[in-house]
């Protein structure tokens, strides 16, 4: 992260209180950077909240390469994935974003339905609800 620091199109916020920051923050960011260490099964497959953050608030997203993230965002072409582990493979996808590139992304992100978007959740909670009165 520290590589980060020496552009100046990179901005480190530092804490915030989530989720009330968060319209704030998000409308002043042109990306959101959310890699790990590949190493471990579980970060293959995980879905941190900062993807459901990105999609929601229109925001092309940086994953890491080899990941289910990395293979679900490329396809749907709303985010860009690196290598976090390599400092060259960093360097280079900094290099190479540009408005054109954030563009592309930023409308592949207005073609999801808001109604994908948001997680509602009153039709699980009804189906519990009657599995519990079914129950008793």
């Amino acid at each position: 992260m520290n590589i980060l620091k020496e552009y100046p199109n990179c901005k480190f916020h530092g804490a915030f209180n989530s989720p009330l920051d968060l319209p704030q923050i998000y409308s002043r960011i042109d990306l959101v950077l959310s890699t790990y260490d590949v190493e471990s099964v579980n970060v293959f497959y995980a879905e941190p909240n900062k993807i459901y953050e990105a999609i929601y608030f229109r925001t092309p997203i940086i994953v890491s390469s080899g990941t289910f993230l990395a293979e679900k965002f490329n396809r749907l072409n709303i985010g860009f994935d690196v290598d976090a582990m390599n400092e060259l493979s960093i360097i280079d996808l900094v290099k190479n974003i540009n408005n054109e590139l954030l563009l592309d992304k930023k409308k592949s992100l207005d073609l999801i339905p808001m109604s994908e978007v948001i997680n509602v959740n009153d039709f699980l909670f009804e189906k519990l609800s009657n599995l519990e009165k079914a129950q008793n």
